[in-house]
Order: structure tokens, then C-alpha cells, then sequence
């Protein structure tokens, strides 16, 4: 419980250390944010789907999937690709599904790439 508290506390603390940069406000919501579900369930204000912005949506989605190709990566590049990206799309309620597509979209033109 204690771990899981101070990984909470994340997003707040780089928020706070990103706001204090002249004309980075905008990055420092959007990292506030990344951890915020379209449900509620998300931390660290449990916000509702139109209070996150869009950037914090994005960056969830990309962070996740960096997650996901760091801990697959062992399976070789193409695979874990496909992993991280089945795992994203999986996500019912984690991701803002209006994101989903256009995300896959990015990874499939950088895959034909």
C-alpha cells in the first residue's frame, strides 16, 4: 500500500516540477493527468472523461504502450509491437477510445514504414 502510494504521486510531482518552467504549463496538465481514467478510477483526481485533456489522453496511451514494449522486448521488435498494441486496444476503460484509432493508425504507418 505504501509503494502504491508513492507511485501516485507521480504525476503530481513531475507536474509540479515541469510547471515551474516558463511556458510549460500545458505539459505540466497534460503529465498531471496521464494516469486519469475516462471512468473516474484514475489518480491522482479521479477526473471524468471530458475534464482530461486530450494531451494527458495521448500520453496515457503512449505510455502504456512504451510500458508494454519495454517489458516485451525480449520477443523481438515486431512482436512486441503487436503485443503492446493488442494490450492497448484490450483496455476498455483505461483509454479515452477516441484516441485508440488514431493511435493505431501512427503505429501501423511506422510498422509499413
Amino acid at each position: 500500500d505504501d509503494e502504491k502510494q508513492i507511485l501516485r504521486t507521480h504525476p503530481a510531482y513531475a507536474a509540479g516540477l515541469v510547471s515551474r518552467m516558463e511556458g510549460w504549463s500545458d505539459a505540466a496538465k497534460m503529465i498531471e493527468q496521464h494516469h486519469e481514467m475516462p471512468d473516474g478510477e484514475g489518480y491522482p483526481g479521479g477526473l471524468m472523461a471530458a475534464q482530461i485533456c486530450d494531451g494527458a489522453k495521448v500520453l496515457a496511451i503512449v505510455d502504456a504502450f512504451e510500458a508494454v514494449m519495454l517489458k516485451h522486448i525480449n520477443r523481438g521488435k515486431n512482436r512486441s509491437v503487436l503485443r503492446a498494441i493488442a494490450e492497448i486496444n484490450a483496455c476498455d476503460n483505461q483509454f479515452s477510445p477516441e484516441w485508440i484509432e488514431p493511435f493505431n493508425r501512427v503505429i501501423r504507418r511506422t510498422l509499413e514504414a
